[in-house]
């Protein structure tokens, strides 16, 4: 995902922290960083000390063998914080914009007429966004149809959303 930030969501209706994961994507990539630099800052002292200090025989090589299979260690290491990072970073682009689509559905679902629990996104077909009590007939089997509409790919945003979670395939 990068440094860019993630827009606010106005609800929290897929779940998930994204700026938690997005932080945490941040840190990883420190972390990262931080272990590359120091496994370079010794990189560097292991070859003054035994190439610039004169070292050598079966201890030196020994050493520098030593050396090298724990520096491997590190970049690996450093690699694989990198890649949890950006396991996280895409994790909450992916929830956002799942987020952001089931949003929009719900706003074009309410400027049709049909209200939307806020609380979950939800439609409530029964009523409608304007607050009439008594829709006419018409009104009432439009509005069911597109709550049913509406319900159906919140339902496919859900289940995409569930599946972007590492650990929750189907």
């Amino acid at each position: 995902m990068g440094e860019g930030s993630l827009a606010a969501c106005a609800y929290d209706w897929v779940g998930g922290n994204f700026s938690g994961l997005q932080a945490l994507e941040g840190q990883c990539s420190t972390v990262a960083a931080t272990l590359t630099s120091a496994d370079r800052a010794l990189s560097r002292q292991v070859s003054q000390i035994v190439s610039v200090g004169g070292w050598s025989g079966s201890a030196a090589d020994a050493f520098t063998s030593a050396w090298d299979r724990d520096s491997t260690a590190g970049a690996q290491l450093a690699e694989a914080w990198g890649e949890i990072g950006a396991i996280a970073g895409n994790l909450a682009a992916s929830l956002a914009t799942l987020e952001n689509a089931l949003e929009e559905a719900a706003y074009q679902l309410a400027k049709q007429g049909v209200a939307i629990d806020p609380a979950n996104g939800t439609a409530l077909p029964g009523t409608t966004a304007s607050g009439l009590d008594s829709p006419s007939p018409q009104a009432i089997a439009d509005n069911a149809r597109l709550a049913s509409q509406y319900m159906a790919y919140r339902t496919k945003i859900l289940a995409e959303a569930s599946a972007v979670r590492p650990g929750q395939r189907a």
